[in-house]
Parts: structure tokens; C-alpha cells; sequence
């Protein structure tokens, strides 16, 4: 067989999985200003003409990728719901759910952090990740959670709350890379009073002593957004 039949063979296939898979490894390896689809031809050993009876165009290769995101932390939720359990009346069955799912996609993102400001800046569009959401909410439901008013806005909150966090620990620096921002936070400690100081201590003393970590701090902030939802919700009932 020829390189042209080779390449040919190779062509026909394709699949749009294949694409998309190849596409977030690309973005994985190289990072998201990498992601082309010449750069895909080349890896890939096709055309470009190759991808557009699966992918249309950029912009449909690129909510195809933040899809594969959606699509790993959805399936791995999902393989954490137990339909058919007793049914849960306390707020602590929908703390659990969201605590799961905030975990969840933050340990997706932080596995891919070229990715994480393709999925800040293209939210759940894709017709496969709306029906991956489906089957998580009908799962939640057959388990007998309860859930509070206005699910959807809780789910957007805790949404751009993870992926918001999850973009300040992991996601590149536009730019290129940065001063450690310890390095200007000491140098303006040694400039200041020993009141200051102290006053500082009180504020932020898990910075000055090293303590301070991300997951730590994820997990006050998440646990923080809960409880206000629980608290907003019985005071308008």
C-alpha cells in the first residue's frame, strides 16, 4: 500500500472522538495556542480536509475539546451516584452532591491545565454535554436527593467558583511566566512597621508562615458558598 493510501485509510477512519481526543492530548502537551487544524493533519498524518465532515470549523474543534472535559468529570460523577439509595431530606444531601461535583471537576482540570481557560471561556454547548448533564440530573433524582431552589444558578455558581479557582492554581499566565508572587509579597513585608505587621498576621498569617495551600482554601471557599446557598434559601421560603 502506498503513503497515499495509507493516508487515505487513515482519513476515512477517523472519527470525531479520534479528533477530539487527539486534540485535548495536543492542548495537553503543547497548550492551547498549539491547537490548529494543520497542527492536528500533522499528528494525526491526514489532511485537513480530513476533520471537516466531522468538525465544521475552530470553533466547533474547540467546544468539542472543552466537551471532553464536561464529558470526564460528568461520567465520573455519574460512577459516584447510587440510584435506588434512601431517600435524603437534610441539606447535607445536596451539600454532598455539589461538594462531589466541585471536587470532581477541579481534579478534571487540574489534570489538564492548558484546558482550563478553554473551558472558563467556552461553557457546556455541545448537544453530547447537555445530555451528559441530563443523565447526572436524572440519576441525583432516581437516588431520592433533595435538592434547593433554583438548582441550575447553584450549579452556574459552583461552576464558575471551581473553574474560576482552578484557573488561578493551574492555568498558564497569559504572557508567559511571572514573578513568584511570594517574592513581591516578602519584599513588601520587609518595608512595613512592626504594627503592620502584626496586623497583617491576624489576616493573612497562613501566607507569612507558608501554611497557605490551594486545596485548602478550595475547600473553605466551597464549603462557605454552600452553607450562604442553604442560608439564602430559608430566608426567602
Amino acid at each position: 500500500m502506498s503513503k497515499g493510501e495509507r493516508a487515505g485509510t487513515r482519513m476515512h477512519m477517523l472519527t470525531r472522538d479520534d479528533i477530539i481526543s487527539a486534540s485535548l492530548k495536543l492542548v495537553d502537551e503543547e497548550g492551547l495556542n498549539a491547537l490548529s487544524f494543520r497542527a492536528l493533519g500533522k499528528r494525526l498524518g491526514v489532511s485537513q480536509t480530513a476533520f471537516y465532515r466531522h468538525i465544521p470549523d475552530k470553533a466547533a474543534l474547540l467546544d468539542g475539546v472543552s466537551e471532553r472535559i464536561w464529558r470526564q468529570t460528568l461520567e465520573r460523577l455519574l460512577a459516584t451516584t447510587a440510584p435506588g439509595a434512601e431517600t435524603r431530606s437534610s441539606a447535607e444531601s445536596w451539600h454532598s452532591v455539589m461538594l462531589s461535583y466541585a471536587r470532581t471537576l477541579r481534579r478534571t482540570l487540574l489534570a489538564h491545565p492548558n484546558a482550563v481557560e478553554l473551558v472558563l471561556t467556552h461553557p457546556i454547548a455541545t448537544a453530547r454535554s447537555f445530555s451528559l448533564i441530563a443523565q447526572v440530573l436524572v440519576a441525583f433524582d432516581a437516588a431520592g436527593f433533595q435538592h434547593p431552589d433554583h438548582m441550575l444558578a447553584l450549579f452556574t455558581s459552583v461552576t464558575v467558583y471551581t473553574t474560576g479557582f482552578a484557573a488561578a492554581e493551574a492555568a498558564p499566565p497569559a504572557g508567559g511566566e511571572v514573578t513568584s508572587p511570594l517574592a513581591g509579597f516578602n519584599e513588601a513585608l520587609s518595608s512595613m512597621s512592626p504594627a503592620d505587621r502584626q496586623a497583617l498576621e491576624g489576616l493573612v498569617g497562613q501566607v507569612m508562615t507558608g501554611s497557605w495551600d490551594f486545596s485548602s482554601q478550595f475547600e473553605v471557599g466551597l464549603q462557605a458558598l454552600l452553607r450562604g446557598w442553604d442560608t439564602e434559601n430559608r430566608d426567602m421560603s
